[in-house]
């Protein structure tokens, strides 16, 4: 233990916390002073000078990079000094700001801890100055031995990481997927036959689920059919939304139905022209009487009038043009204009080249009332007729083509579907049908009348392009969205026209007149 320092004494040591200003009183406290001694000494605190004995139980000071060589000693149980020089290994740059010293003067840490090596006499040991500024002593002066992590701390370092990434990854894949807890909205819409197998896709029926979450409940019906619904039947039915095949069925829904529906929207999403199928036979007679035309490998009817109004209202034959094996008089069959569109879409191109001087322009109700009964003429020479425009199409691809119908209208996309499905057997396929584009001829739009809101979703989702492309691929059915989305060639063989001619459907009061008239002959007067 340190002795009791004398009065007026002042105690230097490092350890002692008080100082004494005189007999009996003792001053505040003070800060300890910061320093530190070479391993293998004790410090003790004495009046006047603080003096560093060494214990009985440590050894001397071990000689290394951070000690002063040949500079200090212990001589019996007191310490000596005699003028220090430092190894020029000592950590100079930390012990010289610790002395002030320049970086390349070597300096004792003794001397930087706060001791003077400056002894007065032999038998007088240094005295401690506490020095304001830390010693830098080595780790090995301070006897820290460093150590690397034991293997099952880095195993289980390595483990903790592994399961913080997966469960980040996790994380982030449940973060951004769709809402997939959410199931998918169910929208039940009627629309026209030759849509049923698009609807039926799988791929479509996919993009639809997962990409907007919807189901749709696609039922076969005709255009003019659906759209003459009463509001009364399409609330029982719980209809989302009809898909008809025309611009002009369009026209007379809004017609009938206005404001029964407060989130009624129209979108036309796909569209295909009118065209005429005929056989070899068929079309080389009505090439040499010059009413088809041959440009490249497509034909064109290039006077539709002179077909109906020469050919058809007349009577004429087929052994009068000179047709190789066709026999009676020459028609232009269709499906039930009553009941199904692409039939109904021909009566209304009829009605328009009938009607009106040109051809490319569509009449007006006192036009159409004139024209009605040579329209009605027509459509009493086709005798029974299908009643869709999918089975109709197949009817007359299955039952000789030409031999049962030589002129047979329908759709473009109804050509390009049976080539796709028939795959490597489409050439004897094509061998003997021909497409003959009316010039003009009226497109058959598709728009999508949605009812409410979800109905809408679906019009949207069917202007996806990835949908748009398998309804065109797949299925022939040109955009009505999107520009140069098409590409003709994607078909060779058929004679596809990448351009064509179109005159406007009749406008509504015009078309329920027409109706009329197919319903009932009486109307057409």
């Amino acid at each position: 233990m340190p002795t009791t320092p004398a009065v007026g004494s002042r105690r230097r040591c490092g350890w002692c916390a008080a100082s004494n200003g005189s007999a009996g009183t003792s001053a505040a406290p003070r800060r300890a002073a910061r320093w530190r001694t070479p391993a293998g000494t004790s410090r003790s605190c004495s009046t006047g000078s603080g003096t560093a004995r060494r214990t009985a139980s440590t050894p001397p000071p071990p000689r290394s990079a951070g000690t002063c060589a040949a500079s200090t000693g212990w001589s019996g149980s007191t310490w000596t000094s005699s003028a220090s020089r430092c190894s020029t290994t000592t950590r100079s740059g930390c012990n010289a700001t610790a002395s002030g010293r320049s970086a390349g003067s070597p300096i004792s840490p003794w001397t930087a801890s706060g001791w003077s090596t400056r002894a007065r006499s032999r038998g007088t040991p240094p005295t401690w100055t506490p020095s304001p500024h830390r010693a830098c002593p080595t780790l090995a002066d301070e006897g820290v031995t460093l150590r690397l992590p034991s293997t099952r701390f880095l195993i289980g370092l390595v483990t903790v990481i592994a399961v913080c990434v997966v469960a980040a990854v996790l994380w982030k894949r449940s973060a951004d997927a769709p809402a997939a807890a959410a199931p998918p909205t169910t929208v039940t819409c009627v629309g026209g036959s030759e849509k049923s197998e698009l609807m039926a896709d799988a791929e479509v029926k996919r993009i639809l689920r997962d990409d907007y979450r919807l189901e749709v409940a696609f039922q076969p019906l005709g255009s003019y059919d659906q759209v003459q619904l009463s509001t009364d039947e399409i609330k029982a039915r719980k209809l989302d939304c009809l898909w008809p095949s025309s611009a002009s069925a369009q026209g007379v829904f809004e017609a009938q139905h206005a404001g029964a529906f407060s989130g009624y929207r129209a979108e036309n999403v796909l569209q295909s022209p009118e065209v005429i199928y005929a056989g070899p036979r068929g079309t080389d007679a009505l090439l040499r009487k010059g009413i088809v035309q041959r440009r490249g490998d497509r034909y064109f009817v290039v006077d539709m009038k002179g077909l109906l109004l020469n050919q058809v209202v007349r009577r004429g034959t087929w052994e009068a043009l000179g047709a190789t094996d066709l026999r009676g008089p020459i028609t232009v069959s269709s499906t039930d204009p009553v009941r199904s569109n692409s039939g109904f879409t021909m009566a209304q191109l009829q009605l328009n080249i009938i009607a009106t001087d040109d051809g490319f322009s569509a009449p007006n109700l006192a036009q159409a009332r004139k024209a009605l009964p040579a329209i009605r003429a027509l459509y009493d020479a086709q005798g029974l007729q299908s009643r869709s425009s999918d089975s109709g199409f197949r009817e007359w691809l299955t039952q000789g083509g030409e031999f049962k119908a030589p002129l047979y209208a329908g759709y473009e996309n109804q050509i390009i579907q049976q080539v796709v499905q028939s795959g490597d057997a489409s050439a004897a396929l094509l061998k003997n049908v021909r497409v003959l584009y009316p010039d003009p001829t009226i497109y058959s739009d598709h728009p999508v009348l949605a009812l409410d809101p979800d109905a809408g979703r679906f019009a949207d989702a069917m202007k996806d392009p990835k949908i748009q492309q398998i309804a065109w691929k797949r299925y022939g059915f040109r955009s009505a969205v999107q520009v140069d989305a098409n590409d003709v060639g994607d078909f060779p063989g058929i004679g596809l026209a990448d351009q064509i001619r179109a005159a406007p459907a009749p406008a509504a009061d015009v078309t329920l007149a027409l109706l009329s008239c197919m319903k009932d002959a009486n109307a057409c007067r």
